[in-house]
């Protein structure tokens, strides 16, 4: 595959059939809880159309994207490969200009706020029917969602029998971190919150755990489970080895090998020098394309056997990297040095840049050459 790339252009390659292995492994070890996927953000980048008949093929029923525009193109994309009884929850919920457009494509929203519910209540009633929603209860990650303060309101004020609440969701602050209290916090505020609902509702599915909420024990499962990262090969237990499959590889072509003289310098403000001579190589791949500028003078690359530093700063479309140990007849213009891949995954790209996984995948470039692979 790596052959078929052209000679000047970054290649990523996509595992399909690893996305499928993921969600498999992830659907067994929380069944009988369903199994969801969060496809936001296209996929996390990594491409809508091609990954929903993935995920179809392995089961999954249930999705949760970001924006109304979000689930409007996944509904389309569900139908046009046959699967017609999925049900997308929309995390941002509604406003009065996206009312029709929930109806017309059948999406649920997730109500975060009173305003929403209000909302939403109102929209149930000119329809004459329980329309179907989501409620989003804040258990201490402070984004959205309805505060412990607001409870009491919401069960003596609004008549939520009015709706159809098909799921009750909160979201977990630091179950990356399986020792951190704030796990069993949420979960024992989540289930005095349930226990409150329960007066007023009938029995919706229950949902709190993410990826990696997943690896922390079955009490966090409930009745649906809403992984993302862990999918896309993301490591959901950073403090253990990364139980799922690799999805994402990245490559970029050598265009010029050169030597720099002994006190030469590399780079935009010249902030990487040498006192010696040194080999270098420079790569098709720069901040254009995804790679963040937080990597200059920090990123690791592999080429064979062989690490290769980056060295000065990432540019639009350039980065510079150290070839001193890679022997001269081994390394040319045209050959593929791998970015992300079998020696160096998402997690450590990331963490070399100073952010996480989710960031790497999501700010990958439409100009890389993209491959899907089964």
């Amino acid at each position: 595959m790596i052959n078929q790339s052209p000679r000047d252009t970054a290649c990523l390659e996509i595992n399909l059939t690893a996305i499928y292995d993921n969600y498999i492994k992830l659907a067994k070890k929380t069944g009988p809880a369903l199994c969801a996927s969060v496809v936001k953000a296209d996929a996390y980048g990594l491409g809508l159309q091609k990954i929903i008949p993935i995920l179809i093929k392995a089961g999954c029923k249930h999705f949760f994207v970001a924006t109304i525009d979000e689930g409007i193109e996944l509904r389309h994309t569900l139908q046009s490969f046959g699967c017609m009884d999925a049900y997308v929850f929309i995390l941002y919920g509604p406003i009065k200009q996206t009312l029709s457009d929930f109806l017309w494509y059948d999406l649920i929203p997730v109500l975060n706020n009173f305003y929403q519910i209000e909302l939403w209540l109102s929209f149930s009633k000119q329809k004459e029917k329980k329309l179907k929603a989501a409620l989003h209860l804040d258990t201490g990650m402070s984004r959205l969602g309805l505060m412990a303060s607001e409870i009491n309101k919401l069960i003596t004020k609004y008549n939520l029998f009015n709706m159809d609440i098909l799921l009750i969701m909160s979201h977990l602050a630091c179950a990356d971190v399986p020792e951190h209290s704030m796990n069993a916090k949420q979960l024992r505020l989540f289930n005095e919150r349930l226990s409150d609902l329960s007066r007023i509702l009938s029995n919706p599915w229950k949902s709190l755990a993410a990826s990696s909420g997943i690896f922390l024990d079955k009490t966090y499962y409930y009745d649906l489970v809403r992984p993302g990262a862990a999918l896309w090969g993301i490591n959901p237990t950073p403090s253990k080895p990364n139980p799922m499959a690799t999805v994402v590889n990245l490559w970029a072509p050598v265009l010029q090998v050169h030597e720099i003289d002994t006190n030469g310098c590399v780079g935009y403000g010249a902030t990487r020098s040498f006192s010696k001579p040194k080999r270098l190589a420079t790569l098709a791949l720069g901040y254009a394309d995804g790679l963040l500028r937080s990597l200059s003078n920090q990123g690791v690359f592999w080429f064979k056997k062989w690490k290769l530093n980056v060295v000065g700063r990432i540019s639009m479309d350039l980065v510079t990297v150290d070839i001193e140990d890679v022997p001269m007849d081994q390394i040319h213009p045209g050959d593929m040095v791998e970015i992300m891949g079998l020696h160096h995954s998402v997690d450590q790209l990331a963490l070399e840049a100073g952010t996480i996984g989710y960031e790497i995948l999501t700010s990958l470039g439409q100009r890389l050459t993209r491959y899907y692979s089964i």
